[in-house]
């Protein structure tokens, strides 16, 4: 059985409502045991919400601290089942999305965490400079099954889609409830923190776990026009590499690595020479983040 965690602060209502009619409209929609909605410090109570598509399987639940990492582990809490999914308030789900998951889940016991792709659905056409960024803002295809107990991204699942056994998720919650620097991952409001769900699937290896992705899982993620912004984007960089740079150095004792100003302003210059002015933007946005993690690491 399953138990489907969606998160969500301040939804686009729309879109909210794709992701419960996704549900719907599942095969083998016997076997979802509940879905639970987590309201995370929204303005407007979904339980006032009239016309929220829920039925009886919903179960909405306010978490009054700010933070989707907090909002995911209050859903691991209040879920009944051995295994759980994460979804986010933007991104239904085809409807072959728990079938298949049940089934892989069930075909190989060795999996800890799972997810496949996460299919973007831009309001516009996505601009030129933006093209090479936007994995980094969840637009991602898996192409062929992929599955190890590597420490890596290759085979890591996204926060959004992701199953993972119940277990883990507890042991996770445990682990982060414990260290100040996991306590500082994850998108808090306007704060783009993230390396969350990274270190929750890291997890399932450290309990012996495989992590897999499944080019059979589909995830559809609605990415509004202003997330193709340059300004966005550097956000986004800033704080994936300030979130990866934390979580490299809990795990593993990293240190961030900044290159030397000479080196730096080097490369700086070449793209700025080549008209690559974005480009160079992100590395001045990169070498920032790393700067403020050390900083982060040295006083913590």
């Amino acid at each position: 059985m399953l138990s489907i965690i969606i998160c969500a602060h301040n939804p686009d209502l729309q879109k909210l409502n794709l992701v419960l009619n996704s549900l719907n409209q599942q095969t083998g929609i016997d076997k979802l045991l509940e879905i639970l909605l987590i309201d995370n410090c929204s303005t407007i109570s979904l339980k006032a919400i009239p016309n929220l598509m829920v039925n009886s399987k919903v179960r909405i639940i306010e978490e009054n601290e700010l933070g989707l990492s907090k909002a995911r582990m209050r859903g691991v809490v209040e879920a009944k089942a051995n295994l759980l999914l994460f979804l986010d308030d933007d991104t239904p789900i085809d409807s072959e999305y728990v079938i298949n998951g049940l089934k892989i889940a069930d075909d190989l016991p060795d999996l800890g965490s799972f997810g496949g792709s996460q299919i973007a659905r831009f309001e516009v056409d996505v601009p030129q400079y933006a093209l090479p960024y936007i994995e980094m803002i969840g637009s991602r295809y898996i192409a062929e099954k992929r599955m190890s107990k590597e420490y890596t991204w290759e085979t890591t699942p996204g926060g959004a889609g992701m199953f993972i056994r119940k277990h883990i998720a507890e042991h996770y919650q445990r682990i982060a409830s414990e260290s100040a620097v996991r306590k500082n991952l994850g998108k808090k409001g306007k704060i783009q923190m993230c390396s969350e769900d990274v270190d929750m699937a890291y997890t399932s290896i450290d309990l012996g776990y495989n992590n897999g992705l499944f080019p059979n899982l589909k995830l559809y993620h609605y990415i509004p026009t202003k997330h193709l912004s340059r300004k966005y984007l550097l956000k986004r960089k800033f704080y994936n590499v300030y979130s990866n740079s934390l979580l490299e150095h809990v795990r593993f004792q990293k240190r961030p690595y900044v290159q030397s100003f000479k080196s730096f302003f080097m490369d700086f210059k070449k793209m700025i020479v080549g008209r690559k002015i974005f480009d160079a933007s992100m590395l001045l946005s990169e070498r920032l983040a790393l700067r403020k993690a050390i900083k982060f690491i040295e006083s913590n």
